[in-house]
């Protein structure tokens, strides 16, 4: 089981404001309902490359569970006033990183990042496209990017933890009362993914 997690996480996003921080806050309050869990925050301009390869991860040793709250692309996560990615396919990772488990909430990382990692021996629950968010329903957004954390802590599997997430996105659909938003939340649940060791309980 894993025993240890690192949290990526800012605040001020030039498009989503504080979406990102308040995302990660509600992912840490599910965190903490695992007290054997220890923790690590990386935060605000800590989010960079080479703090992250040569102090963070060198912090350590166990398979570990990336809670990363960003933007993202094919490759890789940015902050949104970064051109270069804070983390991306081509670090050297870490002992950490082997049997361990990146969630995320970033587009598009579920394609070749998640490839990379799966090569690795950890596992990856993300998405494989774009996500458009819309402010006016962020509780609704932050909900649904950690529903699928809240069923893993519970000790599910991620393909379970996929499957309740999804029916959340379904309750949220439901009740929207924006057709644009909806959509955006159907395309989101569509585009969920999960890699690696996908069938055994990871925490």
């Amino acid at each position: 089981m894993i025993k240890n997690s690192i949290i990526f996480y800012y605040k001020d996003d030039y498009s989503l404001n504080d979406y990102f921080y308040n995302s990660a806050n509600f992912g840490v309050s599910l965190l903490n309902q695992k007290a054997d869990i220890k923790q690590s925050h990386v935060v605000g301009n800590d989010c960079n490359f080479a703090y992250i390869e040569e102090v963070e991860f060198k912090k350590h040793t166990e398979k570990s569970l990336l809670l990363i709250y960003s933007h993202g692309d094919d490759s890789g996560f940015y902050k949104s006033n970064d051109d270069s990615p804070f983390l991306n396919s081509k670090i050297d990772f870490p002992m950490c990183i082997e049997n361990g488990l990146i969630y995320t909430n970033a587009c598009l990382t579920g394609n070749l990042f998640a490839q990379t990692i799966i090569d690795k021996k950890a596992s990856f629950y993300g998405y494989s496209k774009s996500v458009i968010k819309n402010p006016m329903y962020e509780k609704a957004y932050i909900e649904c990017d950690n529903w699928g954390l809240h069923y893993i802590i519970k000790g599910y599997t991620l393909i379970d933890s996929k499957k309740e997430a999804k029916k959340k996105f379904n309750v949220e659909i439901d009740k929207c009362n924006n057709i644009f938003t909806a959509s955006h939340l159907r395309e989101a649940r569509d585009s969920l993914v999960v890699y690696g060791n996908t069938s055994e309980r990871l925490i």
